[in-house]
């Protein structure tokens, strides 16, 4: 059955080992982290769709360093055919220019087709999103019909740490993506396609994934549920923090997984339910060897998507019931009394 692997990755500014660049490492490492990287990239070639977050805006940066990696891509591989994609450049609050503004990046291996980009800049009436969101729709004619659509999303929300805390923001945009995403009014948010297993206009609904640096795990429970979590009076249905499960997605690396330098669980892959249950999932984490040199503090994730066949959908088979125990016999009759000799008269 046909297959393909995505593949997200926070790329931290996406340094590729540049001794003449400022905001390189040192001279003395940059040799280093260059083959490094190459070796990284040389794994890359496995997969169909590569995102990466916080690649600097500036084109004198991204431009090149992204061409870079295109033509490594293309070396390691002369029979495959990239094409890349873009954001537009976005920063905290949405702003465009100067520090911190980044773009996300995409390549698509041929020959799966681009059939829409957008850059989702906000979300509800009032959420504006930080890294404004690079979503792409794909689609692959060697799946088995009707089921040849993608939309991905690629993300970095606001991190919540002690340099940078605005947990608040963070919790907010999630909250605001998970609940608009699926919505039955909203397909703006997911370029114009249906969700769920109702089609839209007679077109079959694709596969949503949303990918990427969430610096939270989607899944969570409430501060409460936490408190609870082991207590016997746990309430039988958990409350998501993010309502998740209510808005129609399912997280596939789990909790525990850690996907960062500290530990953290940060990045993962948010399916939509229905196409959960249609196609066979697995993902996996590559963790990066910082003992050589750190590229990123975040590790690469990939989703494996598979083609399935259908199963057959029949009436459900009869019970088997036990047969009837056989009725006892009935018991034997009574001999009958013999008859009574008659008695001789004197």
């Amino acid at each position: 059955m046909h297959s393909i692997s995505v593949c997200s990755w926070n790329a931290h500014e996406l340094r590729l080992g540049d001794p003449d660049s400022a905001d390189e490492a040192k001279q003395e490492d940059a040799e280093l982290k260059r083959r490094h990287f190459l070796s990284l990239i040389s794994r890359f070639t496995r997969y169909d769709v590569i995102l990466m977050q916080e690649v600097p805006a500036g084109e004198a940066k991204h431009g090149r360093r992204t061409t870079e990696i295109g033509n490594w891509l293309q070396s390691l591989d002369e029979n495959a055919r990239w094409s890349l994609y873009f954001s537009e450049p976005s920063g905290r609050g949405g702003k465009t220019r100067g520090a911190r503004v980044h773009v996300h990046a995409c390549w698509v291996r041929s020959p799966i087709e681009l059939k829409a980009i957008h850059t989702l800049t906000k979300i509800g009436t009032t959420t504006t999103l930080d890294y404004a969101p690079l979503q792409v729709h794909l689609h692959d004619a060697r799946f088995a019909e009707p089921h040849r659509d993608f939309v991905i999303s690629s993300v970095h929300l606001p991190p919540a740490t002690t340099r940078d805390n605005r947990r608040a923001d963070r919790d907010d945009q999630l909250r605001q993506l998970l609940r608009n995403y699926g919505a039955p009014d909203t397909s703006e948010y997911r370029l114009g396609t249906a969700f769920g297993p109702n089609g839209l206009g007679g077109a079959p609904p694709p596969m949503h994934v949303i990918a990427g640096d969430f610096n939270v795990f989607p899944g969570c429970m409430t501060q409460q549920q936490q408190q609870h979590k082991s207590s016997s009076d746990a309430p039988e249905q958990p409350e998501e923090f993010y309502q998740l499960t209510k808005n129609g997605f399912v997280a596939k690396l789990p909790e525990g997984a850690a996907t960062s330098e500290g530990f953290r669980h940060y990045d993962n892959f948010l399916v939509d339910a229905h196409s959960n249950k249609h196609f066979l999932l697995s993902e996996s984490i590559l963790p990066l060897n910082r003992s050589v040199s750190t590229l990123s503090d975040h590790d690469p994730i990939v989703l494996t998507i598979e083609d399935v066949r259908p199963a057959r959908l029949g009436r459900a088979p009869k019970r088997l019931t036990a047969p009837a125990p056989a009725p006892a016999p009935a018991p034997a009759p009574a001999p009958a009394p013999a008859p009574a000799e008659p008695q001789q008269q004197q």
